[in-house]
């Protein structure tokens, strides 16, 4: 944890609370170390911890192209839906024409009809014919699946700081990693 933060493990604990978000921005984040941020996250540090220099933590990995950065995030509960000046996760993934990240986020609930603020919205960014504007038409085109909304149903009603009571639940094992997104 040293190489990705800076501090020591002794001290990550205090500098994930005594400064929240601004170590868990500047350095995981940036340097794309999804590993440290669960342990951030349990220390104290938000995943929708928003900044006007950078937005939301989740907004600086897909700036980023931190996929793996990414999925944690969605994993511990950030809003797929924060955005920076009204510039969303998914106008971002758009605009670097990254499917893999769309493809994330639209799975996790993003909008896709969301606009920034010249009114564009992420289908407006996407090149003609490009795989991300495949994505987004396929997902604007078909309803979501009733899996995927009661997911994002239970993992809301839950709250950020519930989703580990998911573990104690009396259900399959399966649906357990379905929620808390490890499938």
């Amino acid at each position: 944890m040293r190489q990705a933060t800076g501090h020591s493990s002794d001290n990550q604990s205090n500098n994930a609370t005594q400064t929240g978000s601004v170590v868990f921005l500047s350095n995981p984040l940036m340097s794309g170390h999804p590993e440290c941020i669960e342990s951030l996250v349990h220390h104290g540090a938000d995943v929708n911890q928003h900044t006007d220099q950078s937005g939301s933590p989740l907004y600086t990995a897909c700036t980023n192209q931190h996929l793996s950065t990414v999925k944690k995030l969605v994993q511990l509960g950030a809003s797929v839906n924060s955005s920076k000046d009204g510039d969303s996760p998914l106008h971002v993934a758009a605009r670097l024409s990254n499917p893999e990240l769309m493809s994330v986020l639209l799975e996790h609930g993003a909008d896709c009809s969301s606009r920034d603020t010249q009114g564009k919205r992420p289908l407006d960014l996407a090149s003609p014919n490009s795989p991300v504007e495949k994505l987004v038409l396929g997902h604007r085109a078909g309803v979501s699946r009733l899996m995927q909304l009661c997911q994002l149903s239970i993992r809301k009603i839950l709250g950020k700081a519930r989703l580990s009571s998911i573990h104690g639940l009396q259900i399959p094992t399966e649906l357990k990693q379905y929620l808390l997104h490890q499938s």
